[in-house]
């Protein structure tokens, strides 16, 4: 059973330039399509990576697209 984590394992900062990846696809791509634009492997440290984003409220992961949040 996988350990589930209340808080981010990844910086604010780390977290900051994925959020910024995914502004710069006009703020709305799949992940497969921002982790090419990043020039990164879909893999899952990536996928934690997304995960801790989403925690700090920057970006939302909804059917496997990755969207920058409103507020």
């Amino acid at each position: 059973m996988p350990i589930l984590l209340d808080y981010p394992s990844h910086s604010l900062f780390e977290c900051l330039k994925l959020a910024q990846g995914v502004e710069r696809c006009d703020g709305s791509c799949t992940k497969e399509t921002c982790a090419d634009y990043m020039k990164l492997a879909i893999s899952g440290t990536f996928h934690s990576w997304v995960s801790s984003t989403v925690k700090f409220g920057f970006i939302t992961n909804k059917q496997n697209t990755l969207s920058i949040t409103e507020s």
